[in-house]
């Protein structure tokens, strides 16, 4: 029977999205934030994931949006080389 069958799952299971995902960005994570999420709402819409991109307002978005809903946008920036060219030139 095709039904049942394990390739008709696999297909039929991997094709339809699971749930929707909401992004919460704003502009005052990184200069880019929302451009960058839709960005990658285009990309993961590609592989079947349904990502609904969520502007938040900038003024609070540190207290009340990031780390306090699942998926927001941030930008950490790490400068390992000049950590280490200041310790070798020290």
């Amino acid at each position: 029977m095709l039904d049942n069958s394990i390739f008709y799952r696999i297909v039929y299971f991997s094709l339809r999205p699971l749930e929707i995902i909401d992004h919460h960005v704003a502009d005052v994570a990184f200069e880019g934030t929302v451009d960058a999420a839709l960005l990658f709402q285009q990309h993961a819409a590609k592989a079947n994931i349904d990502i609904k991109v969520i502007r938040s307002p900038n003024d609070g978005y540190w207290s009340n949006v990031w780390m306090n809903k699942p998926f927001t946008a941030a930008y950490w920036e790490f400068d390992g080389f000049k950590i280490v060219e200041r310790w070798w030139f020290a």
